[in-house]
C-alpha cells in the first residue's frame, strides 16, 4: 500500500500539472487560435486514431498489466510475453494499413460534405495510429512493473505543452495549418517513442525469438485473456470516443469542436479515478495472484469513497462557477451554448468515478467475461443512443447518451462483483458524502455572482469546494483525508 501511496502522490502532482495546462490549453488557447471546426477536426481525429490503435496491439495492454506481475522473476516468460505483444501489433498494424488503404477513399468522400478538413488529412490517421497503439503498449508495460510516473508524464505533461506550442506560433501565424498538422504527428510520435524507449530500463528489449516458455495451458489462457481484452478495451474507447465521431457525422466537425471544449471541462471529474486506477491495476493483479480478498475488498470501498471525494469538489467547483468560466473564455459565449453538456458530462464521469476500481477488478479476476459482456451489449446502446438524440437534441443529445450509457456500464459491473465476489464499493461514509454532494450542489444554484467573473470564480470554489472538504472531514468519512489534514494542521503549528 506504501507504494500505490508514493506513486499516487507523484501521479496525482503530474496530473495536478496536466489539468493547469489542459485548462490553459482547451479554455484559451483553443478557443482563442482556433476555429470551432478546427478544434473538432483534432478531436476527431484523435479520437479516431485512440480508437483504431486500441485494436492494434490485440489486447496486449492488458495482458502486460496482468501477467507481469506473475511473472517477476522468470525472465523466460516474462520475454515470451514481449515477444507475443510486438509480434501481435506488428501483424495487426500491417492489417490495419492494408484495410485502411482499402476503404479510405470512401470514408474521405463521406465526409467531405460534413467535415472537409478531416477528408483533406485523413491519411494522417495511419501514422497517428502507429503512435498511440506504441504509446499504449509501452505504458502498459511500464504500468505493469509498477512504473506509472514517466508515462504520466509524458501523456499529461508533455503533449500538452508541445501542442500548446504548436497552436500558438500557428495563432501567431508562424505556421501554417499543413505544419499545424505535421507538428501536432510529430508531438504523438516523439512522446510515443520516449515512453517505448523509457522501457529499456525495465528489461522490456530483451526478447529470447527463438522459443517461447509458456506451457500450452499459460499460453491459452494468455491468448483467451487478450482476446477478451481486446474487444473490452475496444469497446471502452469507442463508448468515449463515439459522441464526437457521431455528432461529426450527423452534424458537423463545429458541433463537435463546441463538444469537445464542453466535454473537457465535464470530464475535468474523472481525474480522481484516473489517478487511482493507473496506479491500483497492478496491485489488484498482485492481490488477485495471492488470492487476498480482503486488499482487495478494501481497494474497492476506499476507491469509491476517496474518489467521490474528489469528484465531489470538482463538480461543484465546476457547476457553480461554470457562467463565469464562460465569461473569461476567448469566444465563450460561442462554446456556453454547450453548458448542459459540461453538466450532464460531469455527472456521468461522477457516476464512473464514485463506483470505484470495478473494471480493473473485473479485469483481474477470474470474471473478466463479463466486463466484455457489459462492454458487447452497451457500446451497441451507445451508438444506438447517440443515433436516436443527436438528430433531435444536438449536442445535449450526444452527452445524454453518455450519461445513459456510463450509468448502465457501471450498473451491470457492480451487479457481477456483487454476485461472484460478495464485494460492494458503498458503504455508509460513501452514502454520507453522496449527501453532502448533493446539499452542496443545491447551495451553488443559489450563490449570486460577485462582480469581476475570476472573483466570483475563485469565492465561489473556496466556498462550495470547502464546505466538500471540511464537511467530509468534520463527518470523519475518509481516514486518508484525515490523515492529509492532520498532517497539514501538524505542518500549520510547526
Amino acid at each position: 500500500m506504501g507504494e500505490i501511496k508514493k506513486q499516487s502522490i507523484q501521479s496525482s502532482v503530474i496530473l495536478g500539472i496536466g489539468v493547469v495546462l489542459g485548462f490553459f490549453l482547451k479554455l484559451y488557447v483553443f478557443p482563442a487560435y482556433l476555429e470551432p471546426s478546427e478544434i473538432g477536426f483534432f478531436t476527431v481525429l484523435i479520437d479516431i486514431s485512440n480508437l483504431c490503435a486500441s485494436f492494434i496491439p490485440l489486447g496486449s495492454q492488458l495482458v502486460f498489466m496482468r501477467y507481469l506481475q506473475r511473472f517477476i522473476g522468470n525472465e523466460g516468460k516474462s520475454s515470451s510475453l514481449r515477444k507475443l505483444a510486438y509480434s501481435t501489433t506488428a501483424i495487426s498494424f500491417l492489417v490495419f494499413i492494408v484495410m485502411f488503404l482499402s476503404s479510405n477513399q470512401w470514408l474521405i468522400d463521406f465526409y467531405s460534405d460534413r467535415a472537409p478538413l478531416l477528408s483533406k488529412y485523413f491519411l494522417v490517421i495511419i501514422p497517428l495510429v502507429f503512435a498511440r497503439a506504441l504509446h499504449s503498449l509501452a505504458a502498459a508495460y511500464s504500468k505493469g512493473r509498477k512504473k506509472t510516473v514517466f508515462p504520466s508524464f509524458i501523456q499529461e505533461i508533455l503533449i500538452r505543452f508541445l501542442t500548446l506550442i504548436l497552436v500558438v506560433l500557428y495563432g501567431y501565424a508562424i505556421l501554417d495549418f499543413d505544419f499545424l498538422v505535421a507538428g501536432y504527428l510529430g508531438v504523438y510520435f516523439v512522446s510515443s517513442l520516449l515512453v517505448f524507449i523509457s522501457i529499456k530500463k525495465l528489461s522490456g528489449w530483451q526478447i529470447n525469438w527463438s522459443k517461447t516458455a509458456f506451457s500450452k495451458i499459460e499460453l491459452k489462457d494468455i491468448l483467451i485473456f487478450g482476446g477478451f481484452s481486446l474487444l473490452t478495451n475496444t469497446g471502452t474507447i469507442l463508448i468515449r470516443s463515439i459522441d464526437s465521431i457521431m455528432l461529426t457525422s450527423i452534424k458537423n466537425l463545429e458541433a463537435a469542436g463546441i463538444y469537445s471544449i464542453a466535454f473537457f471541462i465535464g470530464f475535468l471529474v474523472e481525474i480522481p479515478r484516473r489517478a487511482i486506477s493507473q496506479i491500483s491495476f497492478p496491485f489488484l493483479a498482485e492481490a488477485f495472484n495471492k488470492k487476498d480478498f480482503k486488499t482487495i475488498e478494501e481497494l474497492y470501498q476506499k476507491s469509491a469513497l476517496n474518489q467521490l471525494i474528489a469528484g465531489s469538489f470538482i463538480f461543484v467547483c465546476l457547476v457553480g462557477s461554470l457562467n463565469e468560466l464562460f465569461m473569461i473564455m476567448p469566444n465563450g459565449s460561442i462554446y456556453a451554448t454547450a453548458a448542459s453538456v459540461v453538466i450532464l458530462i460531469g455527472l456521468a464521469k461522477l457516476i464512473d468515478t464514485s463506483s470505484g476500481s470495478n473494471s480493473e477488478i473485473l479485469s483481474n479476476s477470474e470474471y473478466f467475461r463479463y466486463n466484455f459482456l457489459s462492454i458487447t451489449i452497451l457500446a451497441p446502446l451507445g451508438i444506438a443512443t447517440n443515433l436516436l438524440l443527436i438528430p433531435k437534441l444536438g449536442l445535449t443529445g450526444a452527452a445524454w447518451a453518455s450519461l445513459i450509457t456510463m450509468f448502465l456500464v457501471n450498473a451491470f459491473r457492480f451487479f457481477i462483483i456483487y454476485w461472484k465476489l460478495k464485494m460492494i464499493p458503498y458503504s455508509l461514509n460513501w452514502l454520507k458524502t453522496l449527501a453532502l454532494f448533493i446539499a452542496t450542489l443545491a447551495l451553488s444554484y443559489y450563490l449570486p455572482t460577485f462582480g469581476n467573473p475570476y472573483l466570483s470564480i475563485i469565492i465561489k470554489s473556496l466556498l462550495l469546494g470547502g464546505l466538500i472538504l471540511v464537511g467530509a472531514f468534520t463527518l470523519k468519512v475518509s481516514t486518508e483525508l484525515d490523515a492529509v489534514v492532520d498532517s497539514l494542521i501538524k505542518k500549520i503549528r510547526g
